[in-house]
């Protein structure tokens, strides 16, 4: 599946984000989020955010979880046990989780970086696995040029060296220009939530004598909320028809609060804290009109969310504020003009219901939503994957990444087989024989193909024995059986499965392989249950006959055809002989240097295949590639089948439409493309 153009499958983007929401700092990176969220739309992505501790040392902790349907990996790392190695220690965890996401089979395609720092990393990244860079900035530093020397020397050096730069507003790209002049930049804005932020259909309220007047920010000094509060103050002296509404926290809040009551705005200003989205929606529809008095924005996604509910905005002329508060929107002021300010408010309070804002509004929702900026970076990852792929290289490159990839490759076969041997054993001594002396010849057998990207393969036939589980399976020499029976190699889609399947359960294994699966359900759903294992090809479906033999097992039907959408024809398959763990029914999708054997196999419709059986547990596909062409023959099926897991090697959006046409919730599983279902 690697030789495969990057247009005709769903791109793995590795996000490093600088900054990301936590626990305790809920609202901490959510715009770097909703980045993340966008691209989620039309890839395959996972999300790196490293936090440093206080310990000293070199291992990073690992937290890998779905968060927003997306794999999040929250790294805490130590200082390395020498001076000045902020950096160091920051790059080393980046790397510790690049290492452990190739190692569980997501090697990403793309490294998008967020934020120059994180970018850095992501440069050491990038050079060292050949995967291409794309930045998107957010900072403040810039405009503010607050950057030291030394760390505009690394910003200069990630902006001048990147595939591309996405600032998020012209504003700041600007600022970046000034320190990187030949860097490639494309502005792609920050992302608002289009389903939440939208006008009401409700009619319009009755005009109110007291106005209100809204503030969503980071309650921080460069907000100027200081400066609008002076400015209420002096207009309280003339007009007492209005209230603030503060939404947000931060380091600034008390100050706030003290200046508050110094100024005796007590009864007019309220501070609520952090709210939902949901909650500031909410606010912002009974609201009369937003204030963003900030002194300097990269960017300001209140001010736009306000304006796609409808609502005028008063804004400083900074970040993208003049870009989309048009005359028709609302008014601008400059930053930290306190008079110009109050005058504002003073205008906006008497006018507010003037303005015209829906006509602007839906073209705002349009241009921030989550499907156009997602768009908009799925065109610049195949951009910079196509400028890789055509980048002229000399023999001395070519020569070094050929050994580095070769260096690569026997290193992961190595720890392959480590895993192998240490968690399955002969069944007999000469059993267990075979095993280690398999091992060295496929290990020696890469040092002479070391281009070679493959599964490990057994010379020699053996019989082994997972102990923890009390199965046995054989495996045919020459081929990768013993990579499809290793226990735990695709974990999270193992516990998918078993972790709902129990004692007189029906199971269905649709690309049954030599059944690995097929046996461990079997075992667990007992004599009174019921497994049906689909495998299109003779020798595997032999070689799995075998296996429930050894295995003593009775309650499995195994069915000799490829799972289509039809029943009754015949397909010609293309495969590479030993490689029956990496079988396609898409021969174009194969590598074209591969030696391919055809094979012809009858089909049958999944509906036809589970006609009698009244309710299934969990139906598992892995069917490299054919999983939607299956699923189309099976709706009889998917109505009685309370959780699917599979493989979305192809067609993944159209996958995940059917499932949910067919009442499915859906989420993506920790491991390769895995997604599961359930009712």
């Amino acid at each position: 599946m690697e030789s495969r153009s990057s247009s005709q499958r769903t791109l793995r983007v590795l996000h490093i984000a600088a900054w990301y929401p936590t626990p305790a700092h809920p609202v901490a990176g959510v715009f770097i989020l909703e980045h993340v969220r966008a691209t989620a739309l039309y890839a395959n992505v996972a999300v790196v955010y490293a936090e440093r501790n206080r310990r000293i040392g070199f291992k990073p902790h690992i937290s890998d979880s779905l968060e927003h349907e997306i794999r999040t990996l929250r790294i805490s790392y130590p200082r390395l046990p020498f001076p000045k190695s902020a950096f160091l220690s920051y790059a080393w965890s980046i790397l510790a989780a690049y290492r452990y996401l190739r190692s569980r089979r997501f090697k990403p395609d793309i490294i998008h970086a967020h934020v120059w720092y994180a970018g850095a990393a992501g440069l050491l990244l990038a050079r060292l696995h050949r995967r291409p860079l794309l930045v998107t900035e957010h900072a403040s530093v810039f405009p503010r040029r607050l950057l030291k020397p030394r760390h505009q020397r690394i910003a200069r050096k990630v902006f001048h060296s990147c595939h591309r730069v996405c600032p998020v507003s012209e504003y700041l790209a600007k600022y970046i220009r000034e320190i990187a002049p030949h860097s490639r930049i494309t502005v792609v804005p920050n992302v608002i939530d289009t389903t939440l932020f939208t006008p009401t259909e409700a009619p319009p309220a009755p005009p109110q004598t007291t106005k209100r007047i809204l503030v969503v920010a980071l309650l921080s000094p460069i907000k100027g909320i200081n400066h609008l509060l002076d400015a209420l103050a002096q207009l309280r002296t003339k007009r007492t028809d209005f209230v603030l509404d503060i939404l947000g926290d931060g380091p600034a809040r008390s100050d706030l609060e003290l200046q508050t009551a110094r100024l005796g705005l007590a009864d007019v200003v309220r501070f609520h804290g952090l709210k939902s989205k949901a909650e500031v929606a909410a606010f912002m529809r009974e609201c009369s009109f937003l204030v963003h008095p900030s002194l300097c924005e990269t960017f300001g996604i209140a001010p736009i969310e306000a304006l796609s509910i409808g609502k005028p905005v008063l804004a400083t002329t900074v970040g993208i504020f003049p870009e989309i508060v048009t005359p028709d929107c609302g008014l601008l002021v400059p930053p930290g003009d306190t008079q110009a300010l109050a005058a504002a408010v003073d205008r906006m309070l008497d006018h507010h219901a003037e303005f015209n804002v829906l006509g602007a509004a839906a073209a705002l929702r349009n241009k921030f939503s989550r499907e156009t900026v997602g768009h908009r970076y799925t065109e610049l990852y195949h951009e910079a994957l196509t400028a890789q792929e055509n980048a002229p290289s000399g023999p001395f490159l070519r020569a070094l990444s050929a050994i580095r990839a070769a260096f690569r490759n026997l290193k992961g076969a190595t720890r392959t087989w480590a895993r192998i041997l240490a968690r399955l054993r002969g069944a007999t001594t000469r059993d267990e024989l075979s095993l280690c002396l398999s091992a060295c010849i496929d290990l020696c057998d890469r040092l002479f193909h070391p281009a070679e990207v493959r599964n490990p393969r057994c010379a020699l036939p053996c019989t082994v024995r997972d102990t923890s589980k009390s199965v046995v399976f054989r495996i045919r020499p020459g081929s990768d059986d013993i990579y499809s029976v290793l226990p735990r190699r695709e974990g999270p889609v193992e516990t998918a499965i078993f972790d709902l399947l129990g004692l007189s359960d029906t199971f269905v294994d649709v690309g049954a392989n030599v059944g690995y699966y097929t046996v461990l359900a079997a075992k667990r759903v007992g004599p009174m249950g019921h497994v049906i294992a689909v495998e299109a090809f003779p020798d595997t479906a032999n070689s799995l006959k075998t296996n429930l033999a050894l295995n003593c097992l009775n309650n499995v039907r195994i069915v000799q055809a490829a799972a289509w959408s039809e029943s009754g024809r015949r397909r010609t398959f293309h495969f590479q002989p030993g490689h029956w763990g990496q079988v396609t029914l898409c021969a174009n999708e194969t590598s074209e240097s591969s030696v391919q054997s055809p094979a012809t196999v009858p089909t049958e419709r999944l509906d036809d295949i589970c006609a009698a059986v009244p309710h299934i547990r969990v139906l598992k596909l892995d069917i490299e590639g054919a999983e939607y062409e299956a699923l189309k023959g099976a709706a009889a099926t998917l109505a009685k089948t309370q959780r699917v897991v599979l493989e979305c090697s192809n067609d993944e959006e159209a996958i995940m439409d059917l499932l949910r046409r067919h009442g499915f919730r859906i989420q993506r599983l920790p491991f390769s493309t895995y997604i599961q279902a359930d009712k």
